[in-house]
């Protein structure tokens, strides 16, 4: 269960995120959390980020549990979207795995 304890709503929604789905977020992300969950704060009537967790941790139900966890995922379907592996395969693994062959 989440130790609604902590010290702060981010890190307290930091640990339900975690806990519900593994999503790992780092300190720095506040203003992801802030732009993602904005519109469903909204929309749900919640005064903020500390209303919305204090709800997700004691009796939300799965349907919003579901909706915040939609909101804080990348759905991005661009196979190739990030080049730089790619390259690095290309440029550096492959040519020193051809040395053995």
């Amino acid at each position: 269960m989440l130790n609604v304890g902590s010290s702060t709503p981010y890190s307290r929604f930091r640990e339900f995120l975690e806990q519900s789905c593994g999503i790992l977020l780092g300190d720095n992300k506040e203003y992801l959390v802030d732009s993602r969950l904005k519109p469903l704060i909204s929309k749900h009537g919640y005064s903020g980020l500390d209303e919305l967790v204090q709800n997700l941790t004691t009796r939300a139900s799965m349907a919003l549990k579901e909706e915040v966890i939609d909101a804080m995922t990348t759905n991005e379907t661009l196979w190739f979207r990030d080049l730089h592996p790619f390259r690095i395969l290309e440029n550096k693994i492959f040519p020193e795995f051809e040395e053995f062959a």
